[in-house]
């Protein structure tokens, strides 16, 4: 997908919006996990979720990248990430609650957000790039492009029909804050999550963001956006 230059110079205000952030503090210990906790934070706001896709992609990415309320989350690592998926998803709901929102249908979405393991988080299928020496005949290149380009759609169908035989096992996710907003066909929560890869030989911080958006009567995604 072709990214629009609006899109580029979204992502470059953010990414100045970034650079003048401190450097989260950790997040590591049990008091400092209590203490992040107890702060995640959940509103209503003013904000209506474009219909296009490419669109609704750039309005999350300014409204929500290098915020205060997620970047303080960078400081939250990858180590037992699940178990702070659970811990943050009932903070989030908890709150909701509190603030007299429909928790229901938060817990709903963080349900089928699935630790971050859906659709939008799949890993593609490899396409194989092979390099021919010179002097290949054209028949034989063209041969192995038509079984590499069948191999991929066949892929994509099994991708389709088995979306959980794709999933990233490489991807760490948190969700830290909730926001109850609107789009094209009524109210969504939008939610914003951490990440960052998985190393096996240490814990990285959530550097990252992930943001969707999900019909709040459905819990189906009508947007999402993430920073690389």
């Amino acid at each position: 997908m072709k990214t629009s230059v609006l899109f580029v110079g979204i992502l470059f205000v953010v990414g100045l919006r970034a650079a003048q952030l401190q450097r989260a503090a950790p997040i590591v210990t049990d008091a400092e996990l209590k203490m992040a906790v107890a702060d995640v934070h959940v509103a209503k706001i003013d904000f209506t979720l474009p219909d296009k896709e490419s669109v609704a992609e750039e309005a999350l990415a300014e409204r929500f990248f290098n915020q205060p309320e997620e970047h303080r989350y960078s400081g939250i690592t990858t180590a037992d990430w699940r178990a702070k998926w659970l811990l943050f998803s009932q903070a989030l709901v908890t709150k909701a609650k509190a603030h007299g929102f429909d928790s229901n249908s938060l817990d709903a979405c963080l349900l089928a957000l699935n630790f971050g393991r859906n659709r939008q988080t799949m890993l593609l299928p490899a396409w194989n790039s092979k390099l021919f020496v010179p002097g290949t005949p054209d028949k034989e290149i063209e041969a192995f492009k038509n079984r590499e380009e069948e191999k991929y759609e066949l892929a994509l169908k099994d991708r389709e029909k088995h979306p959980e035989q794709w999933y990233d096992d490489s991807l760490a996710i948190v969700p830290v804050s909730a926001y109850l907003a609107r789009h094209a066909n009524g109210d969504c929560w939008i939610v914003v999550c951490k990440w960052e890869f998985i190393l096996k030989d240490r814990a990285l911080s959530l550097g990252h963001t992930k943001v969707w958006a999900l019909d709040m009567g459905t819990a189906s995604v009508v947007g999402f956006v993430t920073c690389d």
